[in-house]
């Protein structure tokens, strides 16, 4: 089974909207005998200056926007493709995803390719 990692916006989002977002996208990759790879779900670091790497809340979070990107990364490269949420131009951190995977050979799937009504 090829893992394929997920990106989409997840900053100017709500938890609800970007959590429904980043669900979706994994269901559908299990129902297309993928195994997802849900960045919702990777550990950041477990430096006692980025926090416990939950959110707090209010929704805020404990880890900085480069410490969730560098582990994104470490477990992107682990897979064998990325699947791009429609709004992944909307997102820095998803567009450099986007850019490492291209020149790492990673197969790049667009989800608007396979769901043309998601919204």
């Amino acid at each position: 089974m090829k893992k394929i990692y997920i990106s989409g916006q997840i900053t100017g989002l709500s938890h609800d909207e970007y959590t429904d977002n980043f669900g979706r996208a994994e269901a559908l990759l299990l129902d297309q005998e993928y195994f997802p790879v849900n960045p919702l779900k990777v550990k950041a670091c477990v430096d006692e200056d980025c926090g416990t790497g939950e959110t707090k809340p209010n929704g805020e979070y404990l880890h900085s926007w480069e410490c969730y990107l560098k582990y994104d990364i470490i477990d992107m490269l682990d897979c064998d493709g990325i699947l791009m949420l429609p709004n992944w131009r909307l997102s820095k951190g998803s567009q450099f995803e986007m850019d490492i995977a291209a020149k790492c050979g990673l197969t790049v799937l667009y989800l608007d390719d396979y769901y043309r009504d998601w919204s």
